[in-house]
């Protein structure tokens, strides 16, 4: 609790340790002594003499304001843009992140180059030799991440492969001994279509 002292114009006020509080031009000095902290409650913050800070362009200027962290941090740190753009600029270094980045289905604009860093498949799944009829056939259930396709070369017609709507002429077409190989999550997506009953149809996935 701050106590006033003297009168008239010669007053002014110390605080509770007797420390005479103090203003620069129009501004109040505030000590903070012994590690404590002070509630400032809901204020504007001015920097350099400009505008309270609301934004800025991120150069040093009036209106902007640089924040570090340290590095010993730990918990979470959280960063809201506003629902506008959040630009990081690494000072042509590296930006190191550790644990995983989640990032929501957009267009990706880079000037320069965007690296993917791949899981490369670790098993490969034989399946029995799938039997294909002159019909649309869904081919079995397992999760990869490619798949290879091979006609087999004894076949007397031709597959095709597709979606839903496979048929003759509408899909990729193997002859006999054809092979092809399809970036996707699961085999059950892809569907065949046999010119003629009993074509066989060899499936190897990654995994």
């Amino acid at each position: 609790m701050a106590n006033v002292i003297g009168s008239g114009t010669a007053r002014y006020l110390v605080d509770s340790d007797g420390d005479a509080i103090t203003t620069t031009g129009t501004a109040l000095d505030v000590n903070i002594a012994g590690g404590g902290t002070i509630d400032l409650g809901d204020v504007d913050l001015y920097l350099e003499g400009g505008t309270a800070l609301v934004g800025g362009n991120g150069a040093a200027s009036p209106g902007t304001l640089r924040v570090t962290i340290a590095s010993d941090t730990t918990g979470v740190l959280s960063v809201d843009d506003n629902g506008s753009t959040l630009s990081i600029d690494d000072g042509g270094g590296t930006i190191t992140v550790d644990g995983t980045v989640s990032v929501n289905s957009h267009a990706v604009t880079n000037a320069g180059t965007f690296a993917v860093q791949q899981t490369l498949a670790t098993t490969a799944n034989h399946e029995t030799m799938v039997d294909i009829d002159n019909g649309v056939e869904q081919l079995p259930t397992q999760a990869c991440k490619e798949a290879f396709l091979q006609a087999d070369e004894s076949n007397t017609g031709y597959i095709m492969i597709g979606g839903t709507g496979v048929g003759d002429n509408q899909g990729m077409k193997l002859n006999p001994g054809d092979t092809l190989v399809l970036s996707v999550s699961n085999t059950n997506v892809l569907y065949a279509w046999g010119s003629a009953a009993d074509q066989n149809l060899r499936i190897m996935s990654l995994v």
